[in-house]
This record gives C-alpha cells, structure tokens and sequence, in this order.
C-alpha cells in the first residue's frame, strides 16, 4: 500500500513540476512566480543530475534534501532536465 502511495505522489510531484515549466508563455524558464535559475532547489538538481549522468549511476532523486513542497518539485525539475540532457550529450560522443 505504501508503495503505491510513494509511486502516486511522485507521478504528482513530476506531474507538477513538468507543468510549472513548459507552461510559462516566455523562453525563460519559471518555477512559482520566479526564474528557475535563481531557485536553489532548482540549480542542485541540475548539478546532482548532471553529474549523476556522467558518472554513469542510475537516476536517483535525492528530494529529501529539501523540506518544502515546492523545493521538491523545484529539484527533481532540475534534476530531470539536466540528467536527460548530459545522457544526450553522452550519447552525440
């Protein structure tokens, strides 16, 4: 039961933040109101997943390094778009 559980809300929390990205009408990426650049949960799951990706590990989502909702949604963000784009950096070498 418990990990159906897991499994829905983290469909929900990728759900959430894919939505919160592709949504914004402008180029810049933006995640509650402000640039995803500037957001902290945002920039370390760009660098966790593109290091991740290099390294050769399998995706691992490490959200409890954050403590609010939307910083988890933020990082795993982050940590999507970038482990996808150092995989497909890899792959053109």
């Amino acid at each position: 039961m418990s990990k159906n559980l897991l499994a829905l809300v983290f469909a929900a929390v990728v759900a959430f933040a894919v939505t919160a990205i592709t949504g914004s009408s402008t180029n810049e990426s933006t995640l509650f109101g402000q640039p995803a650049a500037t957001n902290a949960a945002f920039r370390d799951g760009l660098y966790l997943g593109q290091l991740d990706a290099r390294q050769g590990k399998d995706p691992h989502l490490s959200v409890g390094r954050w403590s609010r909702n939307e910083d988890r949604i933020a990082f795993t963000s982050g940590y999507q778009q970038s482990y996808a784009g150092a995989l497909e950096e890899l792959a053109k070498k």
